[in-house]
């Protein structure tokens, strides 16, 4: 993945998804921070449901990654109102002035 974000354009990339990783597993992240990039964390995401029942999520399995161009005014996990084992991650963006500038 390091070497994917290296080759494209890494100050304005961003990287979003089910990562299957919980916190504790850092390698994942470390080579995101590597290739430069920042984790915008959500928190717990994962279990949101266990069948038909809604659970409490305990992992972090849902990740934002975002380049340099990028600063995060927030991010959250949030139920989405579909069922889904996962909660939704919601990340606002905006360009960095170094963006803008152009």
């Amino acid at each position: 993945l390091a070497g994917v974000s290296r080759s494209l354009d890494v100050d304005s990339i961003v990287i979003t998804g089910d990562t299957n990783t919980h916190r504790t597993f850092s390698r994942f992240g470390g080579l995101l921070a590597g290739a430069g990039l920042t984790e915008a964390i959500a928190g717990p995401s994962w279990p949101a449901r266990l069948g038909p029942i809604p659970a409490l999520p305990l992992y972090t399995l849902d990740r934002t990654f975002v380049g340099p161009s990028w600063s995060v005014a927030s991010v959250k996990a949030l139920r989405a109102g579909v069922p889904s084992d996962h909660l939704a991650v919601v990340a606002r963006l905006k360009p960095t002035s170094a963006t803008a500038a152009r």
